[in-house]
């Protein structure tokens, strides 16, 4: 039920600001909805549930330090994947991925219990 909500929530956001006055929204003078930012909004809220069922089920943490943990370390997964791109791959440093990493870890910390 909670991917059900995640997933309508996304896309009604996704079709409602895609076009607006004929442009599309941009972040940091990059477009907001791409594919990439999709990539990342999606791979951070997965890795931020993986970890929490991790850490809380398996390892037996309790669930408010398993939250903490969870979000923590999908924030530095997010800005070491983008300290590799800039310094190994010799791509931009983007702060949009690191928005759309935030924002995805940030709404599963918040619906996901």
């Amino acid at each position: 039920m909670k991917f059900i909500i995640i997933f309508i929530v996304f896309f009604a956001l996704f079709f409602y600001t895609i076009h607006l006055d004929g442009e599309s929204l941009k972040l940091f003078n990059e477009s907001l909805f791409s594919q990439d930012s999709y990539s990342h909004f999606l791979s951070s809220a997965f890795l931020y549930c993986w970890q929490y069922e991790t850490l809380y089920k398996a390892a037996g943490i309790e669930s408010r330090t398993s939250r903490i943990w969870s979000f923590s370390l999908t924030g530095l997964c997010g800005i070491l994947k983008e300290i590799f791109d800039d310094k190994i791959q010799k791509q931009h440093f983007s702060y949009k991925d690191l928005v759309c990493n935030f924002t995805g870890s940030a709404l599963m910390f918040i619906i996901w219990r």
